[in-house]
This record gives C-alpha cells, sequence and structure tokens, in this order.
C-alpha cells in the first residue's frame, strides 16, 4: 500500500492526528533517528487508539525490540550459526528442539558457554570468541523473558546432561540453571529423552534438530 493510501485511510478511520505516524512507519525512513522516531509514532498511535494498560506495554516491547532487531550483527564474533539461529529466533512464535550432544544454547549459562568455546577453539571455528558467544546466548536468551516471546519446548538426550561436557561445578551449576529456569517461566519446557527409552519404530533420532514457527 502507497503513503498516500495508507494516509487517506487514516483520514477515513477519523484518526487525521495519527496519519503521518502510521505513513513514517510503513515507510521505514532511513537515518540514524529511525529507531526512536518509530517507538514515538507506535506510542502515538497506540494513545489514539485507546490501547491501555498490559495491552499497551506488551505491543512497546515488542516495537522496542524489534527496533533493537538485528543486535546480533554487531557481534560478529559470537560465531556465524548462533547469529543465524538468533536470527531465525527473534520472529519466531514458537521454538521447538532437540539436542543430543551439549546442552541447548537457550538454556546454557554463560560460564557453560565459554567453557565450551574454549574447549572448542582448538578447532579453529573461524572468527569465534568465547566471551562473544556467551553475550550472544545471554541476547537470545531475553527474546524468552520478553511479553509475548515465544512459546519454548527442548526435549534433552540423557546422555547431553551426563556427559562431562564442562568441568563439574560448571556443569551442576548449569543444571541448576535449567530446572530454575523452566520452573520460573511457563512459557518454557524442557524434557529428558531416557537411554532406555522405546521409541517406536526405532525412530531414533539422528542429529540436533530444530523447528520455528512464524
Amino acid at each position: 500500500m502507497s503513503s498516500d493510501a495508507l494516509r487517506y485511510y487514516a483520514y477515513r478511520r477519523g484518526q487525521e492526528d495519527i496519519a503521518d505516524s502510521v505513513v513514517r512507519i510503513a515507510r521505514g525512513d532511513g537515518d540514524d533517528d529511525r529507531d526512536r522516531r518509530d517507538l514515538a509514532d507506535v506510542m502515538k498511535i497506540l494513545d489514539a487508539l485507546g490501547v491501555e494498560d498490559q495491552r499497551w506495554t506488551e505491543i512497546m516491547t515488542i516495537a522496542r525490540e524489534a527496533a533493537e532487531r538485528g543486535w546480533w550483527e554487531s557481534n560478529r564474533f559470537m560465531g556465524e550459526r548462533q547469529a543465524l539461529y538468533a536470527n531465525l529466533e527473534a520472529g519466531a512464535q514458537t521454538i521447538r528442539e532437540f539436542q543430543m550432544i551439549f546442552i541447548p544454547g537457550l538454556l546454557q549459562t554463560p560460564d557453560y558457554t565459554r567453557a565450551r568455546g574454549e574447549a572448542e577453539r582448538v578447532t579453529g571455528a573461524g572468527e569465534f570468541r568465547a566471551d562473544k558467544a556467551a553475550d550472544g546466548r545471554l541476547g537470545r536468551q531475553s527474546m524468552l523473558r520478553r511479553p509475548g516471546g515465544p512459546l519454548y519446548e527442548v526435549v534433552i538426550d540423557e546422555l547431553a546432561l551426563r556427559r562431562a561436557s564442562a568441568p563439574r561445578e560448571i556443569l551442576k551449576a548449569q543444571l541448576y540453571h535449567i530446572a530454575a529456569t523452566v520452573n520460573g517461566n511457563p512459557k518454557i519446557t524442557a524434557r529428558v529423552l531416557p537411554v532406555e527409552a522405546h521409541i517406536d519404530g526405532f525412530s531414533v533420532p539422528r542429529s540436533a534438530f530444530s523447528i520455528y514457527t512464524f
């Protein structure tokens, strides 16, 4: 829809005072002040439409995080694969994951991430840096806590929890973190696939995978 058509629609709806705000958001003027102006325009539209309380907070939170979307592009040392995950997760409504080797990234503590980063450094993983990878994990995890954030369901192979993938104390703290995170957020579910579990047709997963819905 063109800018003129959007402005005309706003006038027809009797919202002349927000017509220019609607057009600016739709057009996406590209300058350094765009994100700040977009948030002001969203606020103006919500006030004009009488949106209040929790719904107002939810929409403004989403708008603010949308303005910050792409934060992973400025952290190139977090690793290309993790940046790809961050991009997918930013717009997802549900995230379903199976992990059979390590603790899922969205549930990792910074210490666990750094420990894994140091362990993998010898493999020559490009421009990957353990401290930046930990920052990237925290950025991805914050998305789960925002109002209107996605549902997250993960199945973890028992061996991923039993395997010594990090120093003992770090792994112990990591397991406590998973329990506390799941118990503290009804939108996060974690299940464990026991080693002795019988799977119909012996359809044992061949690798870790993630499924996103938008």
